[in-house]
């Protein structure tokens, strides 16, 4: 193992420090997101990631990041989800 040689050779594991950022999801897609929502407020998430996938065709999301991304940044509106 990786670590294993590492601890061998220096005799300790130090941890690299990381910059903990979203790298999928930006402020664009945020705000066309708090958008549709306005517009709709009985949205599904399928169809809200249709509609995010169609203006923004270069995004790789799936259903549950973008319902974990929902809960965190839009606590307060309420998604229905289609089954």
């Amino acid at each position: 193992m990786r670590w294993v040689d590492k601890y061998k050779s220096t005799n300790n594991i130090t941890r690299k420090k990381r910059d903990y950022t979203t790298y999928k999801i930006t402020n664009s897609h945020i705000s066309f997101i708090k958008q549709q929502l306005k517009q709709n407020k009985t949205i599904t998430m399928d169809e809200l990631l249709a509609k995010l996938k169609t203006t923004y065709p270069d995004l790789t999301l799936s259903r549950a990041h973008l319902c974990q991304r929902e809960k965190g940044n839009l606590k307060n509106i309420w998604i229905r989800s289609a089954f």
